[in-house]
């Protein structure tokens, strides 16, 4: 069996619409996401204060991990995007676009101690 993540860089539309963003998001889009072959787990996350990041993630305010674990990371992220392809996934006139993804497959793993 195979772990990864699927990470996804998101944005509302607009400051306005951040709290209709994040009502999505956290009760409509991730619980149909999770329905997916493969993912196990999904959590969010807000930019800090600190706008560390330099580049092209530094442009999004959110990132959600999926946590993945398949026998073909591949084939269950091309389902998960057919889905979406579909029109079986809610949609959201508060989630600015383009988003940007990617799947990530473990390496390795190290724990303190």
């Amino acid at each position: 069996m195979t772990r990864g993540v699927y990470l996804v860089f998101t944005n509302p539309v607009s400051p306005e619409r951040e709290d209709d963003y994040n009502d999505y998001y956290a009760n409509v889009h991730i619980p149909e996401v999770v329905q997916s072959d493969g993912i196990v787990s999904a959590r969010r996350f807000k930019l800090s204060d600190s706008k560390a990041p330099i580049g092209p993630v530094g442009d999004f305010q959110y990132v959600t991990i999926y946590e993945l674990e398949s026998d073909d990371l591949a084939a269950d992220f091309e389902k998960h995007q057919a889905r979406r392809d579909r029109g079986e996934l809610a949609s959201s006139d508060a989630m600015g676009s383009p988003a940007t993804y990617a799947v990530f497959e473990l390496l390795d793993e190290h724990q303190p101690g």
